[in-house]
C-alpha cells in the first residue's frame, strides 16, 4: 500500500496536478453543498481527501530539498486540512465562540505545516505555519481579553520579536527557512499600519471576546515608535 500511494518521482508532475483538480473540487463541493448534505457528510469526505493527499506528501520525500510537486502536495494537503477542520467546527456543538474555534483551527493548520517543514524541508510550509500560528495567537488574546488597539500592536510587536530571532537563528541553519520566517515577520507586522487604518477610518477601536466590533475610543494616531516597529522587519 505504501508503494502505490508514493508518487513515483518521474511522474511527481502529473500527480500533482491530479491533487490541484482533487483539493479544487472538494472544496466546491463544500461550498454548494454547506446548506444540502448532513454536516458530517461533507466533513467524512474531505476528511478522507485530506488523508490521502498527507499520506502521498508525506511518502514522496526523498532526503533531497522539496521539489515543485511535492510543495504542491503539501499545499494542497494544508489546504484540504483547513477544510476539514472548517467541517469539524461546523459538527461540533455551539457552544465554543468564533474566537476560539478561529485558534483552535489556525493552530492545527500551524501544527500540520511546521510538521511538513520539518520532515519534508519544506520552505513554504514553514511560512504558512508561521502565518496561521500567529492567526492563532490573536484569536486567543481576543477570547481571552479582547482586542484593543493598543492590545493588538503590542501582541504584533511580540510575534515579530520572536519571529526574528528565530530568522537570526535559521540564517546560519537553514537560510531558505530563515527567509521564510523574516517574509512571516514582515507580513504580522503590517498589523500594525491596517489596524490604524481601520482605527482611522471606521473608528473602531476593540474587539471585544465575543468578536463584537466598538467604536466608543474613536481614532487614535499612530506614533512615530509604531512607524519604526512596521520598518524593523524590512531591514533583516
Amino acid at each position: 500500500m505504501r508503494d502505490l500511494l508514493r508518487p513515483k518521482p518521474f511522474r511527481g508532475d502529473q500527480v500533482a496536478a491530479g491533487t490541484v483538480l482533487l483539493t479544487i473540487l472538494v472544496a466546491l463541493l463544500n461550498e454548494r453543498f454547506a446548506d444540502r448534505w448532513a454536516e458530517g457528510v461533507n466533513l467524512t469526505y474531505t476528511a478522507g481527501a485530506t488523508l490521502l493527499v498527507a499520506t502521498m506528501a508525506v511518502l514522496s520525500r526523498t532526503g533531497e530539498p522539496a521539489k515543485a510537486y511535492q510543495s504542491a502536495l503539501q499545499l494542497c494537503a494544508i489546504v484540504l486540512l483547513a477544510l476539514t477542520l472548517a467541517d469539524l467546527a461546523i459538527v461540533l456543538p455551539r457552544t465554543i465562540s468564533a474566537a476560539a474555534t478561529i485558534a483552535w483551527v489556525s493552530l492545527g493548520i500551524s501544527v500540520a505545516a511546521f510538521g511538513f517543514s520539518r520532515l519534508l524541508g519544506s520552505a513554504g510550509a514553514t511560512l504558512i505555519g508561521c502565518l496561521t500560528g500567529s492567526v492563532a495567537i490573536f484569536a486567543g488574546v481576543q477570547e481571552a481579553w479582547g482586542l484593543d488597539m493598543a492590545r493588538i500592536r503590542w501582541v504584533t510587536v511580540a510575534l515579530v520579536a520572536v519571529l526574528l530571532l528565530a530568522t537570526l537563528w535559521q540564517r546560519v541553519r537553514e537560510p531558505v527557512h530563515g527567509v521564510q520566517l523574516a517574509n512571516a515577520a514582515g507580513l504580522v507586522a503590517l498589523v500594525i499600519p491596517v489596524s490604524h487604518l481601520v482605527n482611522t477610518l471606521f473608528g473602531i477601536s476593540s474587539f471585544d471576546s465575543s468578536g463584537e466590533l466598538d467604536g466608543r475610543g474613536g481614532p487614535h494616531g499612530l506614533g512615530a515608535g509604531w512607524e519604526g516597529c512596521c520598518s524593523s522587519p524590512g531591514s533583516h
